[in-house]
């Protein structure tokens, strides 16, 4: 999205998309958004840069946080009351305005009306059956088909066992400002367990949420990441692709619960700075596949930038992307459907990428990378037939192609991570999961 000869519509003079209401999926997944249609009063040439560059796009806010936690009960009312409440606050956290009652002595300009909140709630596959095979609260018929713990993928670190990292719940909080997030994290691990106990007449101390670690994220205003490339380009978008591509729909051989739910892949990828940089420019763009500056690919299609998909020329046609190139390994663009009839871009995904940066290790290396998070319909379909299929096989598309470049020479290595499930969002006067439990 972000090029270099990208016009800007003057002053935007279109506020920030914010937080979805009044609709099946929950907040954070596709939401904030940029409104599809372009403001009528535009130029024409205006309306066209709208297009290409804005409308349906997915606008992240500016940081995340993302909560993982178990659930300390076996008792299958318990759990129904924590998604009460954890539903109760959410609309809370989401629906409160900005406080300006401490504005003084800045000017009121500097405080915004909203900070665009979205919290999101992901069940893991320990929640429907533990990791000693337990159906602790009587659910598993209802496990989302494809949910389980995450498999290990070659460009795994040595020590990552992802199964062994897996948890109950994955709640992921983004918003426009860092102490927003901070102040909805403490909320949920040190205030949540009393106001449970309280509103459910539970003996004060009693716990019923474990959070098990935080991390956070933030976002630069270009969308570009560590390695300096730009790692929104050639998203999902609303009203063309996403609404397929993401929400289970009810055609799916999922439990009927499951319909407007979205299937959620967290990685923890380490960006290994020395390494890349150690690559010169034109070295590093042919292992992403695009230019650096302005983000165009190396294989553009005769109608870029309205068209922004590369043209790869064919599955055999190595031309100016090369086989292992980030973008063509994890999207291959081939003409026609595969084996299974499916169009190669019927297996993307959308992703909202936020960048780590966690100080330096006990060797004096900077920690850093980039928090993996996307939205799908279905993993199997999805994420693993692109992991497996393409990004991390050698033979792919011929043999002795190797794996993605970034990961064979280094530059990446996966440390942590997850699958979950999103349910829909709750109609007035319900909560998350509901319909699990009838």
């Amino acid at each position: 999205m972000n090029t270099k000869d990208k016009k800007r519509l003057p002053d935007l003079k279109h506020p920030l998309p914010v937080t979805r209401h009044g609709w099946p999926y929950q907040h954070g997944i596709a939401d904030p958004f940029w409104p599809f249609e372009p403001d009528k009063a535009w130029t024409d040439e205006e309306k066209e840069t709208y297009d290409i560059y804005y409308s349906g796009r997915v606008d992240p806010q500016k940081f995340i946080a993302l909560l993982r936690a178990d659930v300390l009960s076996h008792d299958t009312v318990r759990l129904q009351q924590l998604l009460q409440l954890l539903t109760e606050k959410f609309h809370w956290y989401v629906d409160t305005k900005a406080s300006q009652s401490h504005i003084l002595p800045f000017s009121e300009k500097d405080v915004p009306n909203t900070y665009r909140v979205t919290v999101t709630l992901a069940l893991g596959s320990t929640l429907f059956l533990d990791k000693t095979g337990y159906d602790r609260f009587g659910i598993h018929a209802q496990k989302p088909r494809f949910l389980k713990p995450m498999p290990g993928f070659p460009g795994d670190a040595a020590s990552l066992q992802a199964s062994d990292n897996a948890s109950d719940l994955l709640i992921m909080i983004c918003s426009d400002h860092p102490y927003v997030n901070t102040a909805i994290v403490r909320d949920l691990t040190e205030k949540l367990n009393p106001a449970f106990c309280k509103q459910f007449n539970y003996q004060p101390g009693l716990k019923i949420l474990h959070v098990k670690d935080v991390e956070q994220g933030f976002g630069r205003p270009d969308r570009r990441e560590f390695l300096r490339f730009d790692d929104g380009i050639d998203n999902l978008r609303i009203k063309r692709e996403l609404e397929q591509l993401v929400f289970v729909q009810e055609k799916d051989p999922e439990p009927a619960w499951c319909v407007n739910g979205s299937y959620m892949v967290y990685r923890k990828i380490r960006e290994k700075l020395p390494i890349w940089e150690a690559f010169s420019k034109p070295e590093q763009e042919s292992m992403i596949g695009r230019e650096k500056e302005t983000g165009k690919p190396l294989s553009p299609s005769a109608g870029y930038p309205k068209n922004e998909e590369p043209d790869f020329g064919g599955a055999t046609n190595e031309g100016k992307t090369p086989f292992t190139a980030h973008i063509r390994k994890v999207q291959p663009r081939r003409p026609g459907t595969d084996i299974f009839g499916i169009p190669d871009t019927d297996r993307r995904f959308l992703r909202r990428p936020y960048p780590f940066f966690e100080g330096i290790n006990e060797l004096g290396e900077f920690v850093n990378g980039l928090h993996f998070v996307a939205f799908m319909r279905s993993i199997q379909q999805q994420f693993e037939h692109v992991t497996n299929m393409w990004q991390m096989n050698p033979g792919f598309p011929e043999a002795g192609t190797g794996i993605d470049s970034l990961y064979a020479k280094g530059v990446l290595e996966t440390v942590d991570g997850g699958y979950y499930f999103c349910p829909p969002m709750p109609g007035p006067d319900d909560y998350f999961g509901s319909a699990m439990f009838v």
